[in-house]
């Protein structure tokens, strides 16, 4: 996929034009996710074959195309039609990819995979039932996978946290499920998730219907619920979660704000 020939062009402006140029593998149709923090976006390619394509672009440019393999395990039923629904990028180290069945009522578990931006191929995957991710980044270590994280979470049940790299003894590509792979109940006060932001190492703060959770690893969950509803309040207001820079450690330092 090249836009307008073979040099890397903007795509932000008017009358930009992408050129699919892969013969091998005819088209069937291209799908954007919404663009996010750090100026990514991310464009799913769709071809007559089971092999998935992905396009990533950074403030406009695109800096990467990559083939997804079908994973091990994964059948071709599945892949073939799999619509990509979100993906978190950790620019030059690797991007995660969260695909779902197009039958929005089929009972597969949606696929998370793990592509190698360096070598361009799997280097790991997992089924959970999950609908959007999250990076979770450590701010004191500069570059790589190391002890990053990728979460995974819909609007209640149970949310998956998911090492970027190869746990000890993991071979890349291998069958899902991925190792290190940690599932953190939620607890029924989370209804309906609107935001969540990771605050730390195995920490997290979630926005949701009822009020503010947050998550402190051992020390499990604290939950704010929203203040009773005046004369003057917002009808099913929509919560945002902002980052000051500070760890939580059992005051809010983080901001939570309703639009």
């Amino acid at each position: 996929m090249n836009p307008s020939g073979a040099s890397p062009r903007t795509i932000w402006g008017a009358g930009r034009l992408f050129r699919y140029t892969d013969g091998g593998r005819p088209l069937r149709a291209i799908h954007w996710l919404s663009p996010s923090a750090g100026g990514i976006a991310v464009a799913q390619v769709l071809t007559q074959t089971d092999q998935q394509q992905i396009g990533i672009f950074q403030n406009g440019l695109l800096t990467a195309q990559l083939h997804v393999p079908r994973p091990e395990g994964v059948t071709e039923g599945f892949y073939r039609f799999a619509q990509l629904r979100d993906a978190a990028v950790l620019p030059g180290d690797v991007a995660v990819l969260l695909y779902r069945a197009q039958d929005a009522t089929s009972a597969d578990v949606p696929l998370i995979v793990a592509m190698d931006l360096n070598t361009q191929s799997v280097r790991w995957s997992h089924r959970a039932a999950v609908e959007r991710l999250t990076l979770e980044l450590n701010q004191n270590q500069a570059g790589g996978s190391g002890n990053k994280a990728v979460i995974g979470f819909g609007d209640k049940g149970e949310l998956v946290r998911l090492p970027l790299a190869l746990q000890k003894g993991e071979r890349e590509g291998a069958k899902a499920p991925h190792a290190g792979a940690q599932s953190i109940e939620m607890p029924p006060e989370i209804q309906g998730v609107a935001d969540l932001i990771p605050t730390g190492d195995s920490s997290l703060l979630i926005s949701h219907r009822m009020g503010l959770s947050a998550y402190l690893g051992s020390k499990g969950w604290h939950q704010i619920a929203l203040p009773v509803p005046g004369p003057l309040g917002f009808v099913e207001p929509k919560s945002s979660l902002a980052f000051n820079g500070k760890r939580y450690g059992g005051n809010l330092n983080q901001v939570a704000s309703s639009k």
